[in-house]
């Protein structure tokens, strides 16, 4: 059910504001037909011998005012169900319509109630129910058209006596020409609400489609589900990855690891909470890590990034990235790290070697290796460094 108000602290959300707006306008309206009703019954049974005149035709209004809030009351009912903005627009045209019709004729059954031209009722069928009607309409035309007949009832109650009644008259076209300014406002502002909604429309589907191509582009693979869990369309990077044959119609929570299934069901319990209680966040996605059984029912460890949208109808869904975990193997020996390059084994840590058999180990791994003798000494050469003296040769002469 939707509040004709939003609770204080809570985001107002764009694609309820139809209903809203439509559901506090009827009850508000109902709250001030309930005291013309009461006023007009208390009129009806009153036995003040100068108003005697006016039970008759105050019986007749508290019917035609009981008539509006029933079928505007039924109007709610029906809107409170209603699943799209056309069945809420239509609802609201219905009561309309039986608006329009009761106070038209609860306006002709005074007229001819009324054989002493009393000025309370001209103040209530020509002022208080046109005023009544204006905020009954959701469509110009429709006021419009009230109007019209309503006018024409107001000529025929002045039809006596024109000169005595002009300022009746006048009065009921200032009372009409504000009312259908205000009826234009109101028309207008519900074109802003309509265009704004669009736009809504617009940027969520922008931003699905974004965060889908980010998570196409940077994962291993995808998913999609609701709230149900169950995959709504086909994901072949995922079968891929976990070598199962269909995604498509099987619940995303029968792939997870029992030893984290609990874990995952509870975190994207707080995913749901956050997404009811701010639906247009758009901070980053969510992630969990967990544990997805393949189809040899083994663990593979993966990221899952999650992303929630709430669309225009109201209904969540979920978009899932999924990233595979990669941790590094287990060395279970130091020998295990001594490794073949080109053909030649690499150099062990010698202290697991014994003493005895260390030049019977590495004599084998010296064979072949090219060997650099050193220059004979009478071949050596010495280079001095620049700015030092050539040392003396033994036997030689000094200075």
């Amino acid at each position: 059910m939707v509040q004709p108000a939003a609770v204080p602290g809570t985001p107002v959300r764009l694609r309820d504001a139809e209903q809203s707006l439509w559901l506090g306008s009827i009850r508000k309206n109902n709250k001030s037909q309930m005291t013309l009703i009461i006023m007009f019954l208390g009129l009806s049974l009153q036995t003040f011998a100068r108003l005697e005149h006016l039970r008759l035709p105050a019986l007749v209004l508290m019917l035609g005012h009981l008539a509006t809030f029933g079928a505007k009351h039924r109007a709610a009912a029906k809107i409170e169900h209603a699943a799209t903005d056309a069945e809420v627009r239509q609802h609201a045209h219905n009561a309309e319509l039986a608006c329009i019709v009761c106070r038209l004729l609860a306006h002709a059954a005074t007229i001819l109630l009324d054989t002493r031209n009393s000025t309370f009722l001209k103040m209530v069928t020509m002022w208080w129910m046109p005023i009544g009607a204006a905020k009954a309409c959701c469509q110009p035309g429709a006021f419009k058209a009230y109007l019209f007949f309503q006018n024409a009832l107001v000529l025929l109650r002045c039809s006596g006596d024109w000169e005595a009644e002009f300022p009746w008259i006048v009065s009921t076209l200032i009372v009409d020409r504000y009312l259908l300014d205000w009826s234009g406002q109101e028309l207008e502002a519900r074109q802003w609400r309509d265009e704004l909604k669009f736009a809504l429309e617009r940027l969520e589907g922008i931003a699905e489609e974004t965060t889908k191509n980010l998570f196409h582009r940077f994962c291993d693979a995808t998913a999609h589900f609701k709230d149900d869990y169950e995959l709504t369309e086909p994901a072949p990077r995922l079968s891929a990855l976990l070598n199962i044959h269909q995604t498509q119609g099987r619940a995303f929570t029968s792939l997870v690891d029992n030893n984290d299934l609990q874990r995952f069901v509870d975190h994207m319990e707080v995913v749901k909470m956050q997404a009811d209680k701010d639906p247009y966040d758009r901070e980053l996605p969510d992630y969990i890590q967990v544990s997805l059984m393949d189809s040899f029912a083994k663990p593979v460890p993966v990221h899952v990034f999650i992303a929630c949208f709430s669309g225009m109808n109201g209904q969540r869904s979920y978009f899932i990235g999924i990233s595979e975990s990669w941790r590094p193997p287990k060395i279970k020996h130091k020998k295990d790290r001594c490794r073949a390059e080109a053909g030649t084994a690499s150099r062990c840590d010698s202290s697991e070697l014994s003493p005895g058999s260390r030049d019977a180990d590495i004599s084998p791994m010296l064979d072949g290796l090219p060997t650099k003798k050193p220059p004979p000494a009478a071949t050596r050469r010495y280079s001095p460094r620049p700015g030092t003296r050539k040392p003396a040769l033994p036997g030689s002469m000094m200075d």
